[in-house]
């Protein structure tokens, strides 16, 4: 139900649409601030055990990644990134070792080798 009560996709709050609502701190029914959400994130990661700061920019990296490694292809990354120039989503692209050697194992020798001839 959207934030009004009405069918998915209503506006709410006003006429606005939120990605993500206030439901168990102060403002109640209204945005849930960019502090808030970090502070979600570090008590997330303290709860796992993680290591080091965890940012919630950091996520952008991992779902860029995760789809690139799903086979995602840059246009596709770059607008679920909401970039509009090709380089922008670069920076949030980090290959798994595991895709590199794929790619090694996708590559074919060259025709002369592969016949049992030799160069």
């Amino acid at each position: 139900m959207g934030a009004t009560g009405g069918l998915p996709g209503d506006a709410g709050a006003g006429g606005r649409d939120f990605l993500l609502v206030n439901l168990f701190r102060t403002p109640l029914g209204l945005p849930v601030t960019p502090d808030a959400v970090g502070d979600l994130i570090e008590a997330l990661a303290a709860r796992a055990g993680l290591e080091g700061p965890v940012a919630p920019h950091r996520m952008r990296h991992g779902f860029a990644s995760n789809v690139a490694d799903a086979g995602g292809t840059p246009d596709e990354i770059l607008a679920l990134l909401g970039q509009n120039h090709p380089a922008s989503a670069q920076p949030y692209l980090h290959l798994a070792p595991t895709r590199l050697q794929e790619a090694v194992e996708r590559a074919s020798s060259p025709p002369e080798l592969t016949a049992g001839g030799s160069r």
